[in-house]
């Protein structure tokens, strides 16, 4: 129905048109007056269909990252190429757009973090779009857990024979099949003593009574699986600082050779530090 109105009245007239073919059109009216002008209104007019879509995987929809998923994506190849879809994974990464032609058969994702820190599941979804309405599909729960990452810190290093080290658990928990974080943590000292068990990240402590350099190992497990690392402790005995001199008096100039014979027992490093103090009369520089 079109209105047109001058000044004294107004027009309402009915135009109709078979349209055969499903596709998009441009419908242009024009009217020519009886002085000879003319005007025109164009109408885009679409004579298809609401765009249905589905959607199916292959393969499950749980299980540990990285979860590779394949999406079969379904009932639209006879749209019109005016549709346009938006495919979302739901974990965050960017959501992919098509148009008709390209879309494909199949689109595949990687989900590399855990579902649980974001209620618990994924869901997959893609949204046809025309003219007329559009149409979604979507593909829930898609489950993801994380394994654990073993990390620690050990403090002081080098450390002394004897002396308590402690181990700062630094790991990260991972999630569980059941969302919880959670993980079992073993240590292993590297000295042949047991290894310590235990279900939290807690700092441990541990002493050495040799020394040398330990290897020592943090394992993290869960449902996905388990995670180490290691770390060199080093750990030495005191030294015990020794040196003599060549001459301890003389003349000026007076030179002194001095020679290092401490017994450093068995260290991670060492380090020297002299120093020259001077003593009262009648050595003393200021008075001859």
């Amino acid at each position: 129905t079109a209105r047109f109105q001058d000044a004294d009245e107004s027009v309402m007239m009915k135009i109709s048109a078979k349209m055969v073919m499903e596709m998009s059109y441009d419908l242009v009216y024009t009217i020519t007056g009886s002085n000879g002008c003319t005007a025109s209104e164009t109408f885009f007019v679409s004579n298809i269909t609401n765009p249905a879509v589905g959607a199916g995987i292959n393969g499950g929809t749980q299980g540990c990252a990285p979860l590779d998923a394949c999406f079969n994506l379904l009932n639209f190849q006879g749209h019109h190429e005016s549709a346009g879809y938006t495919i979302d994974f739901g974990d965050g990464s960017p959501v992919l757009t098509y148009n008709h032609n390209a879309l494909p058969l199949q689109v595949c994702h990687s989900y590399t973090g855990s579902s649980c820190a974001q209620g618990g599941a994924y869901t997959f979804t893609i949204t046809a779009t025309n003219n007329c309405d559009n149409s979604v599909a979507t593909i829930t729960p898609v489950r993801v857990y994380t394994g654990p990452q073993a990390s620690f810190t050990a403090t002081p290093v080098p450390a002394c024979v004897n002396a308590p080290i402690s181990f700062i658990n630094n790991s990260v928990l991972g999630f569980n099949n059941t969302c919880s974080q959670s993980a079992i943590f073993t240590w292993s000292w590297g000295d042949g003593s047991p290894n310590t068990v235990v279900t939290s990240t807690a700092t441990q402590s541990h002493t050495y009574t040799a020394a040398g350099n330990y290897t020592v190992t943090l394992s993290a497990q869960n449902f996905c699986g388990t995670t180490t690392f290691t770390q060199v402790v080093c750990v030495e005995t005191p030294p015990t600082p020794i040196f003599t001199l060549n001459a301890n008096t003389g003349c000026l100039p007076f030179n002194v050779n001095t020679t290092n014979t401490s017994n450093n027992g068995i260290p991670c490093n060492v380090n020297y530090t002299w120093l020259v103090d001077y003593t009262d009369l009648p050595c003393d520089p200021d008075n001859g």
